[in-house]
């Protein structure tokens, strides 16, 4: 049966070249070693810069996230969250994290 005649789904007549497939196993291999070599690189490089920066792992992906929209998406997306964010933050967050917010924390002279 020509190819252009066969049916979508029908592989009752499918050739499978042994080599063709091996070649494709090895690649799709290779492929998947190296992603994840890559995956586990950009892991150590995000723990090194949150480790030197002090920022919060989930923070820090929040604004790649938002970095990562669309121009339009990003413009929607805050035209809701910022003044979301600024009420809950003054409302409630503050006073739940006032040791973050207040100058207590600065470090006081020696009696």
């Amino acid at each position: 049966m020509p190819k252009d005649d066969k049916t979508i789904g029908d592989n009752s007549q499918l050739e499978v070249d042994y080599a063709d497939l091996e070649t494709f196993i090895s690649d799709m291999e290779n492929k998947q070693k190296a992603i994840s070599e890559a995956t586990g690189s950009l892991r150590s490089h995000l723990k090194s810069v949150l480790a030197d920066t002090g920022w919060h792992k989930r923070a820090a992906g929040m604004i790649r996230e938002i970095n990562a929209m669309s121009e339009t998406t990003r413009a929607d997306f805050l035209r809701t969250f910022e003044p979301m964010f600024d009420v809950m933050l003054s409302k409630k967050w503050r006073d739940e994290a006032q040791d973050i917010f207040s100058d207590t924390t600065k470090t006081e002279p020696a009696k």
